[in-house]
């Protein structure tokens, strides 16, 4: 831990380098840090800049922790089910924003500049943990931080081809650390992994000073990699398990290759990552959990989407694969990290594996092996006699190297003038009935979305992956006229969704009022739900009011409140 702490001084500049474009990044798009008024009265910001469905689902998890709540249930649906989620990182968002007054959603992009700083060190530390120079160290810091694929250079020829680095941001630690705070957090602790796993393998045996203490750690990042974001932990502990059968298998006939050392790490890897994976696993098997599980894990994409995507990152590390292969005795630490890249580049670029997920981290451990490449290219250069061949060798080498920061500066770009936002008067009709953590409400699809990562309110609909059998949903809304289209064309949440979900509901509604207040009535009976909010542009507002004669709880100049009349639903799980 001493060592870590007297690291030279670059990756520490380069970490707070980072925090600096993230913050004048948010002030260049306009975008606070958390659900803030705008100019526009008719528009408060939410504080995300992309993604705003799942980022709102991750918001809501930190909301019950601010509650109080321990374990999670699924705020997207009204589904019977128990509340059987933990997850650490919400827990601590959530704790965070209690404490101290604030919203979750600032927290969360506090953490993950904060994430930043801590990954430049990881992977600076790692590389020369691994044998790398200081140059290569850097190069991989660097990689991390600033960059991503070569969408941007396609798109200055003219060609709209995007590839994983715009169309899978998760993947990049660069683009989460901007728009994705959840996995930007999650990737810092799979890197506190991978660093302790080679630490740990670097101290040797179990007697070295300080070995206890990172098999300790191996055994907590691994546990926290899998509770935070299961996803993290499959390919790393396949690469490992793999890499420590290697070492088996090799020595049988060279007795001087360390397999106990290899082994005692795997082991502490083993209990902290099967426990938690198990409980993941047991999750799953829950009425609505498993729904949410399957929908999220299956997302095939075609080679070239990746190839496009890792850029000069993924050339790079498979020319460090084969500096490892070539040598292994000498970097035999790099090893299971080459065995990671491999099945990676394997399994999802070549064969197109669906679970594409299981990627999230590779681009890291591409980094790491990008800069053994880059020292061994370099060394190859300094040879050449002529300067003037080493001074274009040198150029090019950068210009390949860097090659994928044009299209994370494009990223950055593209969330100007398009934060995400949201009616505040929403907020203000729901008024302290926010508060009350058994209330369910009954509203469109878009609104859906916001009241559970705003207010930590339960809903009827409101997710593609939470809310069970959603397609549907979104079209019984629209048939009881619950509206989804009102004031939202501009809205991010139904430009991503309207293609596929919004539109063809709208087409399915009816025009006929008996039918519409007909499937309201339905609505108000199944949904399970305590309110109705409306907009009052919205056919169901006028259904509600004059129709059905709803108790009206609130209104303002948009939404209007009615009580449905019926008791909260239970979460409880369904007795036995």
């Amino acid at each position: 831990m001493r060592k870590l702490l007297s690291l030279p001084r670059f990756p520490i500049v380069v970490g707070l380098l980072a925090v600096v474009v993230l913050m004048g990044h948010r002030r260049y798009c306009g975008a606070p840090l958390g659900p803030s008024p705008s100019a526009d009265p008719h528009r408060a910001m939410s504080g995300w800049l992309s993604n705003p469905a799942d980022n709102m689902s991750y918001s809501a998890w930190a909301e019950q922790a601010k509650r109080g709540e321990w374990l999670f249930s699924d705020l997207f649906t009204t589904d019977l089910h128990p509340p059987f989620y933990f997850n650490p990182y919400f827990q601590w968002v959530g704790r965070c924003a209690r404490w101290f007054h604030v919203e979750a959603i600032a927290v969360m992009h506090l953490l993950a500049m904060a994430s930043a700083l801590l990954v430049a060190v990881l992977v600076y530390d790692a590389s020369r943990c691994l044998g790398w120079s200081p140059l290569a160290a850097r190069i991989s810091c660097l990689l991390a931080l600033f960059s991503s694929g070569w969408t941007a250079w396609l798109a200055m020829v003219g060609v709209n081809l995007r590839g994983a680095d715009f169309g899978f941001g998760d993947l990049f630690a660069s683009n989460n650390f901007a728009a994705g705070p959840y996995q930007a957090f999650a990737g810092a602790v799979q890197m506190l992994l991978v660093w302790s796993l080679i630490r740990a393998e670097r101290a040797g045996d179990i007697r070295s000073p300080g070995r206890e203490g990172l098999l300790i750690l191996v055994s907590i990042a691994a546990a926290a990699t899998t509770t935070i974001r299961p996803y993290g932990i499959v390919l790393p502990l396949v690469a490992y398990t793999g890499y420590v059968l290697m070492t088996l298998w090799a020595s049988v006939d060279d007795e001087s290759l360390a397999l106990r050392p290899r082994f005692l790490v795997l082991i502490f890897m083993a209990i902290g990552a099967l426990p938690t994976l198990a409980y993941t696993d047991w999750l799953t098997h829950w009425p609505v959990w498993h729904n949410f599980a399957s929908a999220s894990l299956s997302n095939p994409k075609p080679a070239v989407f990746w190839t496009i995507g890792f850029g000069s990152t993924l050339f790079l590390s498979l020319w460090g694969v084969h500096l490892i292969a070539r040598d292994l005795r000498r970097m035999p630490s790099a090893s299971w990290l080459a065995l990671w890249v491999c099945m990676a580049v394997g399994g999802f670029i070549f064969l197109e594996f669906h679970c594409t997920k299981l990627l999230e981290g590779a681009f890291l451990a591409m980094c790491l092996l990008a800069g053994g490449a880059v020292q061994e290219i370099v060394q190859n250069i300094r040879r050449l006699r002529l300067r003037g061949m080493r001074v274009a060798a040198y150029v090019l080498l950068m210009a390949f190297v860097f090659s994928g920061v044009p299209s994370y500066a494009l990223y950055l770009h593209e969330f100007r003038g398009r934060a995400d936002h949201y009616d505040p008067e929403i907020v203000e009709t729901m008024g302290e009935l926010a508060k009350q953590p058994d209330a369910a409400v009954l509203t469109d699809a878009i609104t859906g979305n916001r009241l559970p990562g705003l207010l930590g309110v339960r809903v009827w609909s409101g997710h593609w992956s939470l809310t069970p059998k959603y397609r549907d949903k979104a079209r019984q809304l629209e048939q009881a006229g619950i509206s989804a289209g009102v004031g939202t064309e501009d809205d991010p949440i139904w430009l991503c969704l309207k293609d596929v979900v919004f539109t063809q509901a709208k087409a399915s509604a009816p025009h006929d009022v008996a039918r519409m207040q007909s499937n309201l009535q339905h609505l108000l009976v199944t949904s399970l739900c305590d309110y109705l909010l409306v907009n009052r542009r919205t056919p169901a507002y006028r259904l509600a009011r004059e129709s059905l004669r709803l108790p009206m709880v609130k209104e303002t100049d948009r939404w209007a409140l009615f009580r449905t009349d019926r008791p909260s639903p239970s979460q409880s799980p369904p007795a036995h």
